[in-house]
């Protein structure tokens, strides 16, 4: 039977490829959900007259956790003090 050799050049090569790798597979990126930033979270929210939505992002650690708020637009009309 017929012994195989690897060559010292290969087998320093695959002892440095894990190495190598390793650090590239925590670099690939984050492994959780990450909203895009063009999800818009007011696309769904129904505002009363007289109030706009405005995106509001925060972390949560609960549910709910609305990602908006629902705040007056102040372009209605406006009541000034009489003199």
């Amino acid at each position: 039977m017929t012994t195989l050799r690897m060559p010292p050049r290969i087998a320093r090569l695959a002892a440095a490829l894990p190495l190598i790798a390793v650090p590239l597979l925590f670099t690939a990126g984050p492994a959780h959900a990450v909203p895009e930033p063009s999800a818009n979270p007011c696309a769904a929210v129904t505002v009363p007259e007289g109030h706009i939505c405005l995106p509001e992002p925060k972390y949560c650690i609960t549910t709910p956790c609305p990602q908006y708020a629902v705040v007056p637009d102040g372009i209605g009309p406006r009541v000034f003090p009489m003199r």
